[in-house]
């Protein structure tokens, strides 16, 4: 039995950018295992932009956001028959240098992976040593910039190599034309796409993710998955 690995990079990016994907996996015989990679919103000194990032989603504790979105996540992927491993890896937004955030809001989606950064990478391509023989390994591809998901892809390409990966294009940054960056369409013009309309079931399981729909979501959403191979 093939044996396909999603990488997601935060605790929401499978059911969002690959839940009809992982259904269609499924149904010919494949087995999916997800790993979120940035679990962990451990902060001890909260900066003021980071209460109002937890402000946003109703939150004015770190540690209560971590344990909502990780029951959200976890419910969402039973519905599929999966139980995803968490890797506890410290969230972009939370991470810091001594006293100091790494990231502001801004940077966070600058497309920079911060030299604060460089030990974390490798450390992460140590945790996925374990998963070197699945035969696919689905990761995002970058569109939005958000350091977590350039991280997980840059990680995966060393891991893994580019053979066995295929790319999600990352929901919902895709959907906003600012978002993408020329060598995003280069990857889309030399690469097989697989494309599916978000269908009843994924409309269902968006909703679990109650901390974040209504703000990401002003209406039902209706959207493709494009996976690149």
């Amino acid at each position: 039995m093939k044996k396909y690995l999603v990488l997601s990079p935060h605790m929401d990016d499978a059911i969002f950018s690959c839940c009809d994907h992982i259904l269609f996996w499924q149904q010919v015989g494949i087995k999916v295992e997800v790993v979120n990679l940035f679990t962990s919103f451990r902060a001890r000194n909260v900066s003021l932009s980071l209460k109002r990032h937890l402000a946003v989603f109703g939150f004015d504790n770190a540690g209560r956001y971590e344990k909502v979105r990780e029951e959200e996540d976890r419910e969402a992927l039973a519905k599929l028959g999966l139980k995803p491993t968490n890797l506890d890896v410290i969230d972009g937004f939370f991470r810091k240098n001594g006293d100091n955030f790494i990231y502001s809001n801004r940077t966070l989606f600058s497309g920079k992976i911060s030299s604060w950064d460089r030990g974390l990478v490798e450390r992460i391509k140590q945790k996925l040593a374990d998963y070197k023989f699945v035969d696919k390994v689905i990761v995002p591809l970058g569109v939005g910039l958000h350091v977590d998901h350039l991280i997980a892809r840059e990680v995966s390409e060393n891991v893994f190599g580019k053979k066995k990966i295929m790319y999600f294009v990352d929901s919902p940054y895709y959907l906003r034309i600012s978002n993408w960056r020329f060598n995003f369409l280069v990857k889309l013009l030399r690469m097989r796409w697989s494309i599916k309309k978000i269908s009843f079931k994924k409309k269902q399981l968006l909703q679990l993710y109650t901390s974040q729909y209504s703000l990401l979501f002003k209406q039902v959403p209706s959207y493709y998955e494009i996976v690149l191979s």
